[in-house]
């Protein structure tokens, strides 16, 4: 039986009116559309995972924990004219832990410095290497301050204030320096450019301190009185230097 062109468009509108019937949920179906496939939007996709890597978050934050006093290079470096001449201290096998006893004699009496490297690794073995050689016999403590900050200063051969030992070296980090101390102090203080040499103080009481002074140890209590009694005699009438002359004559290690 052949069908006419009328027929077979009518059973083709019938079809598609079943199909789009079943199709249909009434929303009952969670996660199914009423919508048939044939009626979606020609633009609509199928949304796939993406496989591209994702971003990667920040990198979590780590904190670096500032180097101990004396856990790098010490940097001596040559620095001008020596005031005396002296070898620049080892830095090979640098000895970072216990303490040397230095005792020096200002104005015939005894002055015992506990020379503690684990505060200060390359200033105290810089100190330490000085004191060896020589470097402080027969020179003058050419300055004394009665204020804030009470302190001898001595370990310029030239008297001047002036003078080092030809070479300098940088604070090291961690090391204590400055803000307030107790008497019986012993520190090195650094020049203008913030580097240390052979100058040290000796502090006969409570003070305060810029951070120019780097913390290597103590001294003895009869030390301690030794310098308080020069500080007593007041000062020169230059302001600066003891009224009494004040001299290092002799160094001995232990």
């Amino acid at each position: 039986m052949r069908m006419t062109r009328r027929a077979i468009i009518a059973v083709t509108a019938a079809g598609l009116s079943l199909l789009a019937g079943c199709s249909h949920t009434g929303g009952a179906v969670p996660g199914v559309s009423d919508t048939p496939w044939w009626m979606a939007s020609p633009s609509a996709k199928t949304t796939r995972p993406s496989s591209a890597p994702q971003a990667a978050g920040p990198a979590p934050t780590t904190t670096t924990p500032a180097p101990a006093a004396g856990s790098g290079p010490c940097g001596y470096a040559v620095a001008g004219k020596a005031a005396r001449p002296v070898d620049m201290p080892p830095s090979d096998n640098l000895e970072r832990s216990g303490s040397t006893t230095v005792t020096l004699t200002i104005n015939d009496a005894p002055v015992v410095l506990t020379v503690d490297r684990a505060l200060a690794p390359c200033a105290a073995n810089a100190f330490i290497s000085l004191a060896e050689q020589g470097y402080y016999n027969d020179t003058s403590c050419h300055k004394l301050t009665t204020g804030d900050a009470k302190y001898l200063q001595c370990g310029d051969p030239s008297g001047t204030g002036n003078g080092g030992p030809g070479y300098s070296f940088p604070i090291e980090p961690g090391n204590r320096t400055g803000g307030s101390v107790s008497a019986g102090t012993l520190a090195l203080v650094a020049d203008s450019q913030h580097r240390l040499g052979s100058q040290f103080v000796l502090i006969y009481g409570a003070s305060k301190l810029s951070d120019s002074f780097s913390v290597i140890g103590t001294i003895d209590k009869d030390g301690v009185n030794s310098i308080s009694e020069i500080a007593d005699k007041g000062l020169a009438d230059d302001g600066s230097s003891p009224k009494i002359d004040t001299k290092i004559s002799s160094v001995v290690m232990g």
